[in-house]
Order: C-alpha cells, then structure tokens, then sequence
C-alpha cells in the first residue's frame, strides 16, 4: 500500500486497520458467518480484535506468527504484544528463553498463535505439517481443524520469449531462480555455496538469480561478499513487483526453493513455480515433505551440500527431466489447487464450523441461558454452577497444565528448608517443563484457584505484562502439586479440590513430615489439630501423596490406617528424596559485611555446624549444653548455629545471643542467605543434626556435597539417607551430644571419620524429574486402600472402574494390552498392539456381576456386535460412532480376573480417506465400570 498507492507507512499499520475494525463493528450484525486470515503480518493483531467479538473461521496460514508480533512491538502498535502471545502459548519456560536467549531464538522456537487458536471457531491450514505443529505446541481438538491447501490458477504460460527480452537474458542463457525474501530460513547461502561447487557455476550461460529483497542485516551484507567473491553469474534483484516477478517465473528454466526452519507456513512461490510448470528442487522441510515426488526433485531436510551440487547438475544436464517436472507440476496445481474446487472445500469448512464447533455450541449454550426468564429467580449460586460447567466444555487451555500451589510462599518466604524445597523444586518446573506441559504457580482463592502470575512474574525478574491473576482453567489430565505446607489453606479448600479431581486433575500433595501429630509437644498448641486436619483433607482429595522419605511413607501408612478418612479409590503413595544443590534453590544472596573476619575467626578451632530453625525439636539446647561441657573441658571447637529463632524458645535463643562465648567460639546466623550457608559448608569441620525428628535430613545432604563429615541421632530417617557413613549417637542430655564431637576429634586425628561424601545425592533437577516419573508416569510405590466400617474384605464386594482418560488407569489393573495411547476423553484400541484388548485385574472381579462400558466405535465397526468376554462369560455390545453407554451381567462359578474386548473389523483411517493415522482402530474406551450383583 505505501510503495504502489502512496499511502504514509504508519497511516497503512495503524489508521486503515482502525477504521476496518471500526466499519466491521458497525456492519457485524449483517454477517451470519466471518473468514478471518491471519499470517505473519503487522496486520493480524486486528484480526484478534474482532474475533473475541464476532466468531468465525480462521485460515492460519503461518502457525507461528512470532515475527509478525515482533514488528507489532517494534512499530509501537501494541506494547508486549510478542511476551504476551508467547506467555499465553507456551507459559513461564518460553518467557524465560526469550529473555535469555533472545528474541530471534524465541521466534524460531515458539509458535505464538494460541489466542488465535482458542478464540477461532474452527481453523483451515494450508498442510499436514502446519496442523502437525500446532499439536506439537498445544492441546487441540483434530475436529475443530480442516487441511485445504492453497487455491493457484494455472497462468498463462506464453510469452517466454518476450520476458526474456524484457529481462536481458539471452535465448540460450540457463536461468535458475530462487524466488522471495532473501533470508537465512531460505538457506540460500547454501544455494550460493552449491552453485560455486557445480558444474553450472563454470558454464557462462549459467545465471543464479534470487528473485526478491535482500534481508538487510548481517546476513544479507555476508551474502553479497560470498556473491562477489564468486566468478560467475549471481545476482540478488531487489523488490520486484507482480509485474516482474511473473516475468522472472516464466523465464527461469529451474528453481531452488528451501527450508532450514519452517514455522508451518506453506510456500506461495513453491506453488507458483509448479504453476508456471518450473522444474522445482526442494528439500523435505515442513510443507515441502507433502508434494507429490513426481513433480519436483526433493533433498532431504538436512541435506549434504554435495545433495544439492549433484540436483543442479541433474536438472541442468537432463532436458527430459525438466519437461516431465514442468508437465507434472501444472497437471498436480490444476489437480489439486484449482480455484473452484477450494473454495467448494472453504465452504464446508465454514458452515460445518458455524454449525457443530466447540465456540458454536458454547455461545449457543450461553445465549441459551441468558434468555431464560426463570421465576423466581436463579439463586447466585446457580449460576456460578452453570458457569463453571460452561467453563469445563470450553477449549481447554494450550497445554496440558501442572499447577503448583504457592498460596503460603507468595504472602512469604520465611527461607527455612520447606521454603527453599519449594523455591528449588518450583524453579527447576519453571524453566524445564516436561513436554508437552505448563508450569502454573497457583494460590488459593475465594471458592477457587487463581493463578499467582504477578507473583511468579516479579520472583523470576520478568515483565509482568501479562500477570493477571484469574480464576485457573482446568481440563481433564492437569495436575495439581501442592507444594507447600499449607496446612492453614487446604482444609478451606476441599470442596474445590473435590471438584478439580472429579473433573480429572489429578491432585497431588507433598508430605514433609508428621511431627506435630507423632511429637506434638515439640510445637505449639493446635499445630498437631492443625495437621492432622491437613493430613486428613489431603488424604480425601488427593490422587497421591509424594512422601520426602521412606521413614516419612511408613509413618502416614501408619496414621492413615488408624485416622484415614473413607475414600472410593486407593491413596497412591511415593517416595520423593530432595535435592541438595543448593545453588539450584533459587539461592538467597549476600554476605555479612564482616564475613572475612568472622570466616577468620572460625578457621582458628575445628568448627561444629548445626543446620535449621531454632525449635524445640532440633534439641539446640541439649547441643549448647553439650558443648559448654568441652569449653570446661578445655576442648577448643567452635559451635555455629545457622537458623532463625522459631517458637517456643525464648529461654535457649537468650542464652545463645547473651553467652560469654558469643562471637568467639559460638556463633548463629539467624539471618543467613544461602550464599552465606554454602559458605559456611565450605568452612565447616563436621556438621551435627541432633534433632529429635525429621522428615528427611537436608543438611546431612548439602554436607556431603561439601565433603564435610557428620554426626547424627540415631533416627530411621537419618540412617535411610547416610547409611553407615555418619556417626550416630543417641541420649538427650549435654553429655551424650560432648561424647559424640569428642569421639570425632578422636577419628578425625586418626583418619577414621566415616567419608560423607559417599552419602548419595541429588539435584534438584533429578528431583523434579523423580516427582514426574511418580505423578505423571504413575511410577508410585505404595498405595492405601480404605474400608468403610462394615465393609467386607473380600474383593468380589468392590467395584472397579476404570477412567481410560487418566494418565494412569486404575490401581485395580495389573496388566492391560491392545490400547493405544491416551486421548483426552480416553483410549483407542490398536490391533497392531494386540488383536484385542485385555485387561487383567490385580484382584479377582465378583463372580456375579454386572458391566456397564461407555465408548464410541470407529469406521465399520459402528453398530456392530463387540465381543465382550469376562472369564467364561462372553456376550455381544453394540457402539455408535459418539460416546456410547452398553450394559451387561454375567454369573460364573469361579470370580474372574481379566475382560477382553474385541472389535470385529479393526482399520487404519487412512484407508478410509480419512487422516493419516497409522494406527488400526476398532474401538474408543472412555470409562468401565464392573460392580458386584
């Protein structure tokens, strides 16, 4: 517009779009259906403005779209356009890359068309591959896609002669083109570099000519040095207008056009020279994998230079090749990309997705219900329940979601160990998702969740231009971790976690400890109420339990089976050891103004180091007695204490900060970063953990990482993590604490301390990688099974179900075969994994009993008998091509233990014309229920 019709370029990016927007707005109400385009142009983000207000279909002719928000936050149309697309794509982990790796590597990395995507009534791509892409990056529905490719018109082909003319080249000049932008995702370097290593290069009426604007910067400048350090015929056009760049298509006798990164877009100049009947060479990159082999000569995606040397000699050498490539590529444009055959194909699309979409039936269904006219009226809270269910049967959010509760850490941080497990854990899931994932921290709210984004914004140092703090949207397969010890939160909060689980987020908690209920005495009064009241909400709520220790596992078995509350299914239990890098923690930094004289200070004795809060459980008192026995002694070692005080410890913290030794050869950090904790590791001669319990012992970790020795109470817990590499003691007074440094003075002068170092240990990052493989991978080690009172024991009273949409599928299933893998409403049997499907339960199933089974049957085996066989017990069910309830009994001698399920007719869908899915389908299993008679 600017160049051709005069029109200032900041008029053309801002007003135009403005006043389109503005017209449409006033006109909308006359269209009953919208098309919206939207590719890599400054323009798209217009688009966005009607479609939040006017639904329709979206031709997405670029999946990517990052560069085009890029320009948008360049031009200063949209400030944070390109962070706020990229966080709502892909979350915190691309935010973050984009920060630190720049912005060209986050364009290449993360397509950023999600809130088109979620707000679009249906979606029309160009290729395989681009949708390939999206599903990649996002949780879509396949339905909510068509695949048509783009519409070309066969051109008029004659004139040749005269362009030639017009162009300055020679009748019998051989021209081969590279048509488009110059640009380092054309790799036309690459053409540059072959051409010099053929045999073209040494012919004089050889000409290489890319047909298009060179890209401005670094890599356009090298290019051209490349171009002129070259003796032969190379030359870069420039802008060409429509004009000439079809002259260009109708003299070139052969093409290059080539792909290093494809963002799902689909080339208009690949099209345009199989239109002109130009003998094309390509590699298999992105969308140029799909065309047909008879009509080009395809490279691989990552082709050798001698791949492309040996194509430009073939194409030059063999006329009859380029004939049968011109003849080809004409005939498949006129096949396939004919006009009126696209446009009979966009018509469907459209009106299929005006009519049946998932935006369609949930505007419908709002609209629905705005008109009702109820008397008496809806009670507020009816309408929050419609809501919330409208809310579910949206489009689910782009990834499949893990929710991480920091409700307690963004009011604060009190930076002792649960705090700094929190903060490593959190960031390790930040900034390495698993695949296919995103990390939300979340906080509890009112009735809900919300996400904590300005929060997680500003603890990771990033813009928050797109921190807001809504209620979270959930779908089936998202995980909540609750993280923290929110004993004061959880228990509020029950009804929404119920509510969360029984729409398939699977919950699970992190158990520290039981302390406050096994040694209540050690804490103040109500904190044992108040865990116990945590302990019982999360063993109703909860999928899972992640246990920091074996020790920590045992005992909730323990409390689960004298105060576990009655549940329907089994409580999974697994065992999750921390990390210990504590410079992967999110560290806190800093150092005392005089750490070189305190460092100074401590070198001069061996120095004791005790790791944690001050509390009654961590026996600091029993510690100083037993050192104000060695200073009698005349023992000369230092005792350094690095925790904050914590409750009921006035007596023991006013005796450490008046002590006569204070400063001298006792010392506490009651406010230590971790910076200066790991520097305390580093100057330490041994660390003692005298504490009456513990969930795990992380100090015992951290020290042996720094190789320091330690000394232990006896406590299971603290043999589970140092084995026999740690000296134990036992006894509660001062003597018993004195005996045990004085013993390792003794080893230490002879060589024969225990070598921590041999303790084993983790990072962080294995750590969240154990706690996936649990939560998601279903990799538990225990499970508990309530009883109601009354309840018989014997498994032929139990019912078993089985959600086929779970990540894990029931801890009734000992074995299953013949599913393929999960979808989000469940599972498609696979005759290539086995002809039929069989389940085989851990317990026998009832002997009487009946089998309710909810599925959908695909292709030919709509409407036809299923075998269902339970034991010796077989029958006959029948499945509509929908979500399909069929029910049976049976009555056998002997409790079975395994069901089979064998669809008559398994078949790929592609020999139906359908996708090209290679998978032999026969049948979609959503939910099976077997219950006693």
């Amino acid at each position: 517009v600017s160049e051709q019709k005069g029109v200032d370029l900041d008029d053309a990016l801002t007003e135009l779009p403005v006043r389109t927007v503005e017209w449409f707005d006033a006109h909308a109400d006359a269209y009953d259906r919208v098309l919206y385009h939207v590719g890599n142009s400054p323009f798209h983000h217009r688009a966005l403005e009607l479609l939040h207000r006017h639904p329709g279909t979206v031709v997405l002719h670029d999946v990517h779209l990052g560069a085009a928000l890029n320009w948008i936050e360049q031009l200063g149309l949209v400030t944070g356009a390109f962070s706020r697309w990229l966080f709502e794509s892909h979350g915190y982990e691309a935010v973050l890359r984009d920060r630190d790796l720049g912005r060209a590597a986050a364009i290449d990395a993360y397509p950023c068309s999600w809130p088109v995507i979620a707000r679009a009534s249906g979606i029309i791509v160009h290729s395989l591959h681009a949708q390939r892409l999206a599903e990649k990056s996002y949780r879509i529905d396949p339905d909510d896609w068509r695949r048509i490719p783009h519409l070309r018109r066969l051109p008029d082909v004659a004139g040749r002669d005269a362009a030639r003319r017009a162009l300055g080249f020679d009748d019998d000049d051989f021209i081969v083109c590279s048509f488009g932008f110059v640009d380092a995702t054309k790799l036309d370097h690459r053409i540059v570099d072959a051409w010099e290593a053929s045999p073209l290069s040494r012919d004089p009426h050889c000409k290489l000519v890319f047909v298009g604007e060179n890209q401005g910067g670094d890599y356009g400048r090298d290019l051209l040095r490349r171009i002129e350090a070259i003796p032969s015929s190379i030359r870069i056009t420039g802008y060409q207008d429509a004009t000439l760049f079809d002259k260009y298509l109708l003299v070139a006798d052969a093409a290059v056009q080539l792909r290093g990164i494809s963002r799902g877009e689909t080339s208009g100049t690949v099209l345009d020279c199989l239109a002109h009947g130009v003998p094309l060479i390509v590699n298999a990159s992105g969308s140029l994998a799909e065309l047909p082999d008879d009509v080009l000569v395809r490279l691989p995606a990552a082709f050798a230079d001698t791949d492309l040397v040996q194509a430009l000699a073939r194409v030059y050498e063999d006329a009859g090749l380029r004939l049968a490539l011109g003849r080809a590529g004409r005939g498949y444009i006129a096949k396939v990309h004919d006009p009126v055959r696209i446009a009979g194909a966009y018509s469907d699309a459209i009106e299929a997705f005006a009519h049946a979409s998932h935006e369609t039936h949930y505007r419908r269904a709002v609209q629905s219900i705005a008109a009702i006219d109820a008397r008496p009226k809806p009670d507020p809270s009816d309408w929050r329940v419609a809501a919330q269910s409208l809310a579910i049967e949206m489009r689910p959010p782009a990834a499949r979601q893990i929710l991480v509760d920091v409700s307690i850490l963004e009011k604060q941080d009190l930076k002792t160990g649960i705090e700094r497990v929190v903060r490593a854990v959190l960031r390790e899931l930040l900034e390495h998702p698993p695949a296919g994932c995103r990390v939300e921290p979340v906080a509890a709210g009112h009735d809900c969740y919300r996400y904590a984004r300005r929060f997680t914004s500003e603890w990771l140092g990033i813009t928050p231009s797109f921190a807001d703090d809504q209620p979270i949207d959930i779908a089936s397969g998202d995980v909540f971790i609750g993280l923290d010890w929110a004993a004061n939160v959880v228990p509020d909060q029950q009804a929404v976690l119920q509510r969360y689980r029984a729409l398939g987020v699977v919950v699970t908690f992190v158990v520290y400890d039981l302390l406050p209920v096994l040694q209540p005495t050690f804490y103040p009064p109500g904190i044992d109420a108040m865990h116990a009241a945590w302990l019982a909400t999360i063993a109703s709520v909860a999928d899972g339990v992640l246990c920091i220790s074996r020790a920590v596992a045992e005992e909730l078995l323990g409390w689960l089976a004298l105060h576990g509350p009655h549940r329907a299914s089994p409580l999974k239990i697994g065992v999750l050891p921390l990390g210990a890098d504590i410079a992967r923690s999110a560290p806190t930094l800093g150092l005392p103004a005089d750490a070189k004289t305190v460092l100074a200070d401590i070198a001069r004795r061996p120095s004791v180091l005790m790791v944690g809060t001050v509390e009654p459980r961590k026996a600091h008192a029993q510690a100083l007695a037993g050192f104000e026995s060695l200073w009698r002694q005349g023992v000369d070692v230092n005792l350094v204490i690095v925790g904050k005080q914590g409750w009921m410890v006035d007596e023991i913290a006013t005796r450490l900060r008046t002590h006569a030794e204070r400063g001298r050869r006792l010392f506490w950090f009651e406010n230590a970063t971790d910076e200066w904790l790991d520097t305390l590791y580093a100057n330490a001669n041994v660390l003692l953990a005298p504490s009456f319990g513990e969930g795990f012992g992380l100090p015992l970790i951290e020290a042996a990482r720094h190789r320091v020795p330690v000394i232990a109470r006896d406590l299971p817990v603290f043999r589970e993590v140092g084995g026999s590499n740690v000296l134990y003691f036992d006894g509660s007074d001062g003597e018993s604490v004195a005996h045990a440094v004085t013993e390792w003075l003794w080893r230490a002068e002879r060589g024969d301390v225990p070598d921590a170092s041999a303790i084993a240990s983790t990072t962080w990052r294995a750590c969240v990688e154990r706690m996936l493989d649990i939560v998601i991978g279903g990799d538990w080690a225990h499970e508990w099974r309530a009883r109601a009172p009354g309840d018989a024991t014997n498994s032929e009273s139990m019912l078993r179900q089985i959600d086929f949409e779970r990540a894990w599928l029931s801890p009734a299933v000992a074995a299953i075969k013949g599913l393929s893998g999960r979808e989000q409403w469940g599972r498609w049997s696979d005759a290539d994994v086995h002809p039929q499907v069989e389940i085989r339960f851990r317990d026998p199933l009832p002997s009487r009993g009946s089998i309710a089974l909810t599925a959908r049957a695909f292709g030919p085996n709509v409407g036809q008998p299923i075998r269902v066989r339970i034991g010796r017990h077989e029958t006959e069910l029948r499945f509509e091509a929908h979500d399909t309830t069929a029910t049976t009994t049976y009555a056998l001698a002997q409790p079975p233990q395994s069901l089979e399920i064998v669809p008559p007719h398994p078949v790929r869908p592609r020999e139906l014309g359908g996708s090209d899915d290679p998978r032999r389908l026969g049948i979609g299993l959503v939910r099976l229920t077997i219950r006693p008679a």
